[in-house]
């Protein structure tokens, strides 16, 4: 059976349910169940999707790369759940990808295309590039 690691994110008082830690972990466990994935680990974060620089994301990513321990992949709900900063992502993408895990979020709707939506015109361009190139 597949390892899966939740990673739960959000920030401050969040009045939307979508976002809401409870409500995500609860769609994350379902999806785990459904798609038979053991959950290894459950990374709960409650700073800013701006930057991965965020004490919940921080610790956890420096257990994954001392630990021979690794999950098969991280599951977030959605892209922003994960980051809203699509430079800092490749670069955390790729890292993770070295490590032999993989990256997904659960929302079925949700193409890589759909969450070029939350990244910011500054990026639009870089972003084009990339899935064009198929990097992603």
């Amino acid at each position: 059976m597949k390892k899966a690691d939740l990673y739960l994110r959000a920030r401050g008082d969040i009045s939307n349910p979508k976002y809401c830690i409870v409500q995500q972990e609860k769609l994350l466990t379902e999806y785990c169940a459904i798609h038979q994935l053991a959950i290894r680990e459950k990374i709960y974060d409650y700073g800013s999707a701006c930057t991965f620089e965020r004490s919940g994301w921080s610790e956890y990513y420096e257990r994954l790369q001392s630990s021979a321990a690794k999950p098969d992949v991280i599951l977030f709900t959605s892209w922003d759940r994960f980051s809203r900063n699509f430079e800092a992502l490749l670069t955390v993408k790729a890292n993770l990808n070295r490590m032999g895990i993989t990256v997904m979020p659960i929302d079925d709707m949700e193409s890589f295309a759909d969450a070029l939506k939350i990244y910011g015109p500054r990026n639009d361009n870089f972003a084009r590039i990339i899935i064009a190139n198929q990097f992603f």
